[in-house]
């Protein structure tokens, strides 16, 4: 029964990489030095790759029925996985510790490469000349200056990052780094005092938990109708 149920082949590489998410930041939480500078250098880039993973999703087509080409995708073929790479790197340099730092840049590394690969071998089947062809002028990683010539020019679209469910990583983040500063305050002062940062923190932790319960109850609720 237990072998059953953790045996790895059942663990899907985007369920693998949330898990991998959530359980890094949870021990990010208990392997951080935070200060002042840190706090202040790690939010803006954060922020960045969480504005790099919501327009790449506006801009995601249905999987396997149009090669995404348009908006970030023009320039470089994994925005997301950018978007990934410095939202993360935005925790560790605010946890102020340089072990995270490389424990993170190896982690990704490791991930991401087998995962990249193997999009890339199904994304060649399903689009064939096409894909080869946009593999060839736009760069996996580093993204160029001058966006691919047959770019579908589709428009960014707000449902499509619903759709892809981007609300679940903000809700994360909302409750990520309140959390953080709250651990280190304990941290440090042994104690929370009643300042408003600890009322803002509060209302973020709540607000990105009720995100996690309407996806939840949303999800449920889709899987009976269909049942019935």
């Amino acid at each position: 029964m237990f072998s059953s149920i953790f045996d790895p082949r059942r663990l899907q590489p985007k369920k693998l990489r949330l898990l991998l998410a959530w359980t890094g930041g949870i021990l990010l939480i208990f392997n951080t030095r935070i200060d002042a500078q840190s706090f202040r250098l790690g939010i803006p880039v954060v922020l960045l790759g969480e504005l790099i993973r919501i327009l790449a999703s506006g801009y995601l087509e249905k999987k396997g029925q149009k090669l995404a080409s348009s908006g970030p995708f023009a320039f470089v073929r994994n925005p997301l996985y950018i978007g990934n790479f410095t939202l993360g790197l935005g925790f560790v340099l605010m946890s102020n510790n340089v072990l995270n730092v490389i424990l993170f840049a190896i982690g990704f590394v490791l991930i991401y490469m087998g995962t990249v690969k193997k999009e890339e071998k199904v994304l060649g089947e399903m689009f064939g000349a096409a894909y080869a062809d946009y593999c060839r002028e736009v760069p996996r990683f580093f993204p160029k200056l001058k966006p691919y010539a047959k770019s579908s020019r589709e428009p960014f679209q707000w449902s499509s990052v619903i759709k892809h469910r981007e609300y679940i990583t903000v809700a994360g983040i909302m409750m990520l780094i309140p959390g953080c500063y709250v651990w280190e305050k304990l941290r440090i002062d042994g104690q929370l005092e009643n300042t408003p940062a600890l009322y803002i923190c509060g209302f973020f932790v709540v607000t990105g938990l009720a995100i996690l319960l309407y996806d939840l109850i949303r999800r449920e609720t889709e899987k009976r109708s269909k049942k019935s």
